[in-house]
């Protein structure tokens, strides 16, 4: 069976080439966003893969050992995580956006953003996040004519300016949702995308993500959203507030799997831009990957925006810095983090020296503990903890599973030396 699968390997290179296989492991979140060829394979290895990658492929090569589906793929250098430097703040501020009407003009979209981009700059916001399609989407008036393009194509280049503007003037992040038509670079048709785009506090566009799950159903459902589903996969931002960032939209949730691909890649926030709530979903993807979600919904559905913390806690309204009709503004603690309880005795060592740091809540049945600063001004944790060789409950997973695998693929038994996190990954 490992012939069988060297074999594979090596008919899959010498038939598409290392290029080309980067591109297709990049299109499905296998590697990390805007990754060279060159750097993805320069500490490359052959392991079982035991996720599901995001979109089937009939090329994609698979073999079958008992039960377990074997994918080539390649792991990159570790991917480092966004560490606070000593002095900086571990608070961020997140202001999400809510669209409670329908049937709006663009005019009236593009002043009811500045009005909340002005409002979110006005109490400290890092970033702002707009409700899916808000710019150009079926609740604004009038529609773009898809049959020439020309006023869609106008559109959305006069939404990406005033994006761009808007975060340059405010110094702030803004995620700018819209339908977008984007030419594909093999047919050279332009294909329409449910799309969120990436400004920095600068004005710079660092990119988009397009929805990978547009709505299809079977008889009687709500209908189908008639949209390209995105072949780019999951990406990761990193920003200048203390957090990798991934964004997932609407019934992109329902896919954990995408989840877990953020949380792989090293994201501390999913940016959740819907048309409803996520009502339970929402605190168990949370929980389950430990990871902060910001919700900003569409008029769809009742109830309140979500943010969720990274133990799966919703943030109550009592806790929002500034909350209207419109808008909620959170503050997130970036350096609070969740351990295994396994490593108790090293984490209390650690916690007798530093006492800017304490224990949230230890929950002995879930065997984990929650660590945070004790002082507003905060304090980088995860970077003690690593000159602790204390990993984080994702770490410790994400280790196990490259480590474990690989043991598996060898076909030996896990070994008794335990080596220490993270100097060898």
């Amino acid at each position: 069976m490992f012939w069988r699968f060297c074999l594979l390997s090596l008919y899959f290179l010498a038939t598409y080439g290392v290029d080309s296989q980067c591109q297709w492991y990049g299109k499905r979140g296998l590697a990390p966003a805007n990754t060279s060829c060159s750097s993805l394979f320069s500490s490359t290895k052959v392991s079982v893969e035991l996720r599901n990658i995001p979109v089937s492929h009939p090329t994609a090569p698979s073999l079958e050992l008992d039960y377990v589906e074997i994918h080539p793929t390649f792991h990159a250098a570790p991917v480092p995580r966004v560490m606070i430097p000593m002095g900086r703040s571990s608070k961020s501020y997140i202001a999400a956006v809510e669209m409670t009407t329908t049937n709006t003009t663009r005019e009236e979209q593009l002043e009811l953003a500045k009005e909340k981009i002005a409002i979110a700059a006005k109490y400290g916001s890092d970033i702002v996040i707009f409700p899916e399609t808000f710019f150009i989407g079926p609740f604004v008036y009038p529609e773009c004519d898809e049959k020439k393009l020309t006023s869609c194509i106008q559109y959305q280049q006069e939404t990406l300016d005033f994006c761009s503007d808007q975060s340059e003037h405010y110094g702030i992040w803004i995620v700018c949702t819209m339908y977008y038509w984007d030419m594909d670079s093999e047919t050279r048709f332009y294909q329409k995308h449910n799309a969120a785009f990436v400004f920095d506090r600068k004005g710079t566009n660092l990119g988009s993500y397009y929805k990978m799950f547009p709505v299809f159903e079977m008889a009687y459902g709500i209908g189908n959203e008639q949209l390209y589903p995105s072949r780019k996969g999951v990406q990761v931002w990193d920003t200048d507030f203390g957090m990798r960032m991934c964004i997932l939209i609407c019934n992109d949730i329902f896919f954990s799997d995408l989840t877990a691909q953020c949380a792989s890649l090293g994201a501390d926030l999913v940016v959740w831009p819907a048309a409803w709530k996520g009502g339970r979903v929402l605190p168990a993807l949370a929980m389950v990957h430990n990871i902060w979600i910001v919700n900003a919904p569409g008029p769809a559905n009742i109830g309140k925006a979500n943010v969720v913390d990274n133990v799966g806690r919703v943030v109550p309204e009592e806790d929002f810095v500034y909350m209207d009709r419109h808008t909620k503004i959170v503050e997130l603690e970036t350096e609070q983090v969740v351990l295994h309880n396994n490593f108790d005795g090293r984490i209390q060592e650690m916690l007798s020296s530093h006492p800017q740091v304490a224990v949230q809540n230890f929950d002995d049945m879930s065997e984990i503990t929650i660590l945070r600063p004790t002082s507003k001004k905060g304090y980088p944790v995860r970077a003690l903890l690593r000159s602790y060789n204390i990993p984080t409950i994702r770490e410790l997973a994400e280790w196990m599973r490259k480590h474990i695998n690989e043991v598996r693929m060898r076909g030996e038994p896990i070994p008794a030396y335990s080596p220490r996190f993270p100097d060898d990954q």
